[in-house]
């Protein structure tokens, strides 16, 4: 979840040389909510090494529908050579060999965009983060189940009781101490105990047993956090030094920017490729990763500040600057330079002024003194 928020959460934008193209790109995100397709995708990749999105065709053929499959059922079908040839989406294969596969629907390799993740040489199939981490997360949640049975059967103080007196030959037989234990079995915070002089009640004092596991614990926590890549401090650590932390999410940071590129390439190549040439239309869609954090906006706006403080700026790269302030501040009209204002009062349309030559149609454009 921690990858898949950096990855989508800055959200994604399109743009294309031809207008025709990009129009239809954003209409099918918005169509299809492609963001959230995208998401769930993006997860089952992450997590199990393979994410599988649908493109179903219609009647006009044209994508009309786009769906994440449960990797799961999903089979890769490659020649000898290892190229594509397309894909199966197999049910019901529990116990089953292959040869005895029914209920099983083919995709052709454009039907499908495969997200493999982690992949390993020549497979096809990706391993994902959890896979190569089982063994630190088994050791985790088995520390952690030990603890708290230990902590459970140890919650109160335990009592020994010896019965008897072996040096005057009062030994008690076993259905005496069995009886014992039997009353000791429902105990609670309202119990007390009165015994002759052949009872002796002593508790045991076992330490602190949860300090036993805070060392395996931390460790195996940590080992966890190292095979995710994923800082500490985004994992709940408390304790990290602000300049390790700025560290860390720097790394991760990149280590999500590299899955975003990988991304970017198969979106644009499976999807949005797929997607036009079903409308006979063969042009490249380029796809950006969206917003800046607030962090980050932040910074550029006190750089870009400090630059205007210049005196010795060139006056196009101050007007530049200033756009680049507005735009990041949210403002919608930028500052026009002296040469755009000089376009803008020689391009306009000049009124009409009452009682002038009728000859002169209203309507004429007017282009740098000239009637055209």
């Amino acid at each position: 979840d921690k990858y898949v928020d950096f990855i989508i959460s800055p959200g994604f934008y399109v743009k294309s040389e031809d207008l025709r193209a990009q129009k239809i790109i954003q209409d099918f995100i918005e169509e299809h909510d492609l963001g959230n397709v995208l998401r769930d995708w993006i997860r089952d990749g992450l997590m199990t090494g393979n994410g599988y999105i649908e493109l179903s065709y219609g009647s006009k053929g044209t994508v009309n529908k786009i769906k994440v499959l449960n990797p799961k059922n999903m089979f890769v079908k490659r020649d000898i050579f290892g190229n594509i040839e397309g894909y199966t989406q197999y049910f019901n294969t529990a116990g089953m060999r292959e040869k005895d596969f029914k209920n099983n629907i083919p995709f052709k390799p454009e039907e499908i965009a495969h997200f493999a993740f982690n992949r390993v040489g020549d497979s096809a199939y990706g391993y994902g983060l959890v896979y190569p981490s089982l063994d630190i997360i088994n050791n985790l949640v088995k520390s952690n189940l030990d603890m708290h049975k230990i902590l459970s059967r140890k919650a109160n103080t335990q009592i020994h009781v010896k019965i008897g007196d072996a040096a005057s030959g009062r030994v008690p037989t076993t259905d005496v101490i069995n009886s014992f234990g039997q009353k000791m079995q429902y105990m609670n915070e309202k119990t007390e105990w009165v015994t002759d002089c052949f009872v002796d009640m002593k508790t045991l004092d076992f330490g602190n047993v949860s300090d036993k596991f805070i060392g395996v614990l931390e460790n195996d926590f940590m080992m966890l956090s190292f095979a995710f890549q994923v800082p500490e401090v985004l994992m709940g650590k408390g304790s990290i030094p602000e300049g390790l932390a700025g560290v860390q999410m720097d790394a991760f940071n990149r280590s999500t920017q590299s899955i975003q590129a990988m991304l970017e390439t198969l979106i644009e190549n499976k999807v949005y490729k797929v997607v036009l040439a079903a409308h006979g239309i063969d042009s490249h869609v380029e796809m950006f990763w969206g917003e800046q954090s607030d962090k980050d906006r932040r910074d550029e706006i006190t750089v870009l500040t400090t630059l205007l403080q210049n005196p010795m700026i060139n006056p196009t790269l101050k007007q530049n600057i200033e756009n680049k302030l507005s735009m990041l501040l949210g403002f919608t009209e930028t500052v026009e330079t002296p040469e755009q204002e000089r376009e803008r009062e020689e391009t306009q349309r000049i009124p009409v002024i009452p009682g002038q030559n009728k000859l002169v149609p209203t309507t004429e454009k007017i282009y740098k003194g000239e009637i055209v």
